[in-house]
């Protein structure tokens, strides 16, 4: 009997007990890649069961992200859907081998992922939760820092306009990466939805107060960075408060803020491919809308012509003024960064993308670069990356423009080569080493 046992055994393989299949557990870290026709970009998932619900966060490395949420977690009998940043895939775990394997449909050619369970590495940053002052508000606030004692060099990061909580994937992913190179950097919730621009300025003016008083914070080594409408608000702040250190200015537009909308309808709309006439008649609304916004221009001729706009193509791009609340919205918004950038002596490090249609370089880069030496700033680099788009990275393109490889292949997405070496290096010239 033992040896027709052991003769199965030989012949089968080891057989996974079904109950064992039943209530495999996903739970737990696992590393591995999307891969498009032979072209890999690798990713590292972690499952976590919370209140019963399965969740999972997903990290990039080449493009610098770090615990960005899935969307959608699925999981029953083996079977698991996973929605993340590159879509909607439908998995199967294999239990005996702790692999995940499945397909990202949408895509043509499809995207495939495989999974591999894994020891989860050691933390290379510290997280904790604070609050701080800032006038009659107390705002909520994550420092992150390196594992070693301090007192760290610091920044405080200031956020661009979509990133509303410090939980928004790459807000805190930056202040990972400044950690991670012996930086402590401070990410904290924004503002009411209401807030003026010097409201927000005056927030990130607290913040840098605040991480002065810290212990594990060298104060004199505090800097602010600021990413697309941070870019405005950070030098502003740091006409604010005594003793910025630096600033690290990222896709930061140097015209008004309404100057800035009209740039990103020219060649963002050029760039979808709206004709000529589409785009004159988007950047001709937008400017009827500031002239009532800002200059007491006609509301009935804006109301008419928002009416007249309905339907029409260019709308997809253009933002309507349908209620005096879309107007309020412009006038708190309402800025002209040159008064403050010919007054910032600061040493600045100035970042933009060759691709960037909401802030292109060409109508920024010069311009930053002539206000910035009105003010007597003998410390200013700006750096242009190729091919980088609005947050600095590469789009995903097809290489030589055929799949032909080795030649022709997927480029995926990812941090503009170069940006961590320009970043750390410039700042660890100025700063000394962490």
């Amino acid at each position: 009997m033992k040896k027709m046992l052991l003769s199965l055994i030989l012949v089968l393989g080891v057989v996974v007990p079904a109950a064992a299949v039943e209530g495999f557990s996903i739970v737990g870290h696992w590393e591995g890649a999307v891969v498009r026709l032979g072209s890999v970009q690798a990713i590292a998932v972690d499952f976590r069961s919370e209140g019963g619900k399965l969740t999972a966060t997903v990290d990039v490395p080449e493009r610098g992200l770090v615990g960005s949420p899935a969307e959608t977690v699925e999981y029953r009998d083996l079977a698991l859907r996973l929605k993340f940043l590159y879509g909607d895939a439908a998995l199967k775990v294999d239990a005996e081998t702790e692999e995940i394997t499945g397909v990202i449909e949408a895509w043509e050619p499809d995207v495939r992922v495989h999974l591999k369970r894994a020891e989860a590495p050691a933390p290379d940053f510290r997280e904790e939760e604070l609050r701080f002052r800032s006038g009659a508000l107390d705002l909520t606030a994550t420092l992150v820092q390196p594992l070693g004692p301090g007192p760290h060099p610091a920044v405080v990061l200031v956020h661009g306009s979509g990133w509303d909580t410090r939980s928004a994937p790459q807000y805190r992913s930056h202040a990972v990466f400044y950690a991670r190179h012996g930086i402590a950097a401070l990410i904290y919730d924004k503002r009411s939805a209401t807030a003026t621009f010097s409201d927000l300025a005056d927030d990130a003016a607290a913040a840098v107060r605040f991480l002065k008083s810290r212990k594990e914070v060298d104060p004199a080594r505090v800097g602010l960075a600021g990413f697309s409408q941070g870019g405005w608000l950070a030098p502003l702040a740091a006409s604010r408060v005594d003793g910025v250190a630096f600033l690290v200015l990222s896709v930061a537009p140097a015209v008004s803020v309404e100057e800035q909308e009209m740039q990103r309808l020219r060649f963002g709309m050029a760039d979808e491919g709206f004709s000529e006439e589409d785009i004159a008649n988007a950047q001709a609304y937008t400017r009827l809308v500031f002239d009532v916004a800002y200059r007491e221009g006609d509301p009935a001729k804006l109301a008419a012509a928002t009416e007249k706009a309905k339907g029409a193509k260019w709308t997809e791009q253009a933002q309507l003024a349908a209620s005096p609340e879309d107007l309020e919205g412009w006038r708190r918004q309402r800025f002209d960064p040159a008064p403050v950038l010919s007054r910032t002596t600061v040493p600045t490090l100035v970042l933009y993308g060759e691709r960037d249609t909401l802030v292109p370089p060409a109508e920024n880069a010069e311009l930053m670069r002539r206000y910035l030496a009105e003010a007597g700033n003998r410390d200013v680099t700006i750096k242009v990356f190729p091919r980088a788009n609005h947050s600095l990275e590469w789009y995903g393109e097809l290489r030589q423009g055929s799949w032909s490889w080795p030649e022709g292949y997927w480029v995926w997405s990812k941090r503009a080569p170069g940006y961590a070496d320009t970043v750390i290096g410039w700042l660890r010239a100025r700063l000394g080493p962490p």
